[in-house]
């Protein structure tokens, strides 16, 4: 488990990095209460690398920060302007629509480089324009104004520009989103999406799950990362889609639904990758007996076996408890050798 110091003067400067990180990545509104202290666990925060991390966890949920803050502070206020940020200036200032006005502007701008030929994953390239249409989802005091006809934020943000380059205004018209949604949402599709789109049809994405196991690629989600098939990573992506995630379906569900049974799957993966098997194990007694008697010398013993084979030993006593078990496992009465 992440801790975050040992003295709470420890902790609160590493909570200070935390903060500052946040704001790097997601903008000073995204800390405000509502969108760290969301009903769910809130959005993952990257553990910055000046913050010691023995345990390596990779990420802290928000809800988590939120709580911790208070905790060290009394209120979320004081934790924020501890950080050195205003809270009332600059956490809940209103955003005018003149905000939403100039991510449309940069997206237009985006639009016009790629001359129109782009997919999703060249806006990301462009972190700025990127983490600001983020932004609008992740703060509730501005948003794109078609953020509720939609869960798909890039193809929001999108029929808002084009609406925005039609008429020179930000509108949520119901009735012009309804008329265009299905040429634009074909057109966007086919050649913004860069990616499957999977629909709401299941089968498409079991049949990809069972595939990458085929090829003889774990299922889990650091091995699909490290994955350098493209296939690999469209098909985890179409899993891990919001809407199935606020569902309450989750990679461990989809694992299931494709025949799988998680936490076997594990077990296997862990005992394949234990450094020695059953049969290594075996024959290293039997090859250790042999060499006993050629030199006269009990070398069974864990004395010997900690000094001249100690990878083998440490195995051994941490997958048995002791040495004494590890013999006996192996046919082996620890009373004679």
């Amino acid at each position: 488990m992440f801790r975050y110091g040992k003295t709470l003067e420890e902790r609160k400067k590493n909570f200070k990095h935390i903060i500052l990180q946040i704001k790097k990545d997601f903008g000073t509104e995204s800390l405000n209460d509502n969108t760290m202290n969301p009903k769910g666990n809130g959005f993952n925060v990257v553990i910055p690398k000046k913050v010691p991390n023995p345990t390596k966890t990779k990420y802290l949920k928000s809800k988590n920060i939120y709580a911790r803050g208070r905790d060290y502070f009394g209120n979320w206020k004081k934790a924020v302007e501890y950080c050195g940020i205003n809270y009332d200036e600059s956490v809940l200032r209103r955003i005018s629509s003149h905000s939403i006005e100039k991510v449309l502007l940069d997206f237009i701008d985006f639009d016009k480089q790629h001359k129109q030929s782009w997919i999703i994953t060249d806006l990301r390239k462009n972190q700025s324009l990127e983490r600001a249409i983020q932004n609008t989802f992740t703060n509730k005091n501005r948003s794109f104004p078609f953020a509720k006809f939609s869960e798909e934020k890039v193809f929001v943000a999108w029929m808002s520009m084009k609406y925005y380059s039609e008429f020179k205004k930000i509108e949520e018209d119901k009735k012009w989103w309804d008329k265009n949604f299905k040429s634009k949402k074909e057109y966007f599709n086919e050649n913004h999406r860069g990616q499957k789109n999977w629909g709401d049809d299941n089968t498409e994405i079991i049949k990809g799950i069972q595939k990458i196991y085929a090829t003889g690629t774990r299922l889990t989600r650091e091995e699909i990362n490290k994955s350098k098939k493209k296939e690999h990573k469209t098909v985890w992506s179409a899993v891990r889609q919001t809407r199935f995630r606020e569902k309450g379906k989750f990679e461990n569900e989809w694992l299931r639904e494709s025949g799988f049974i998680q936490e076997n799957l594990y077990k296997l993966y862990r005992e394949i990758d234990k450094p020695f098997s059953l049969r290594e194990t075996s024959k290293m007694f039997e090859k250790l007996m042999g060499e006993s008697i050629a030199n006269n010398q009990n070398r069974l013993t864990r004395e010997y076996c900690q000094e001249n084979h100690p990878e083998f030993t440490n195995f051994l006593i941490n997958e048995y408890n002791s040495w004494d078990s590890a013999l006996r496992k192996h046919g082996l009465d620890p009373a004679f050798f």
